[in-house]
């Protein structure tokens, strides 16, 4: 897991202890939020990449992993929409937020496990309005 093009240690030390910490003793539960934050060019992108290319989120997880970037500004319907086809979900013709999160929570399967990553947010209420909802709401979601 070295990677030649991150600088320093303490990468690889946050990353895999974020990942034991996610694939901890409580992996049972529905979901789970992990928030990285801070001021901008301090690593958090690095950080969250290393977490979602891990070894065990890779075997842990059953959905492929969903990266998305949250503009400063951006739609929360085009954002849903993306996720949803990430989440290898079908939008048909829903065009309104609680359609498409009704969609969202449907894409996961029973027995199905997401990772999703939000990065670059600029508003936390990103989760709380658009996601928080309809991945408890899912079927079987570990998510963080």
């Amino acid at each position: 897991m070295n990677d030649p093009f991150v600088v320093g240690r303490e990468v690889e030390v946050a990353a895999n202890s974020l990942v034991d910490r996610l694939l901890g003793e409580k992996v049972d539960e529905k979901c789970r939020l992990f928030a990285v934050t801070g001021m901008g060019g301090i690593g958090k992108t690095t950080l969250a990449q290393r977490i979602i290319n891990h070894p065990k989120i890779k075997n842990f997880f059953n959905l492929d992993p969903v990266w998305v970037c949250v503009s400063q500004t951006y739609s929360e319907i085009e954002l849903l929409k993306l996720v949803i086809r990430k989440a290898k979900g079908s939008c048909v013709d829903s065009n309104t937020k609680s359609e498409l999160q009704t969609v969202l929570s449907d894409s996961i399967a029973s027995g199905q496990s997401l990772f999703l990553v939000l990065d670059d947010v600029w508003r936390a209420d990103v989760w709380v309005e658009l996601f928080r909802v309809p991945l408890y709401n899912s079927k079987g979601v570990s998510e963080s």
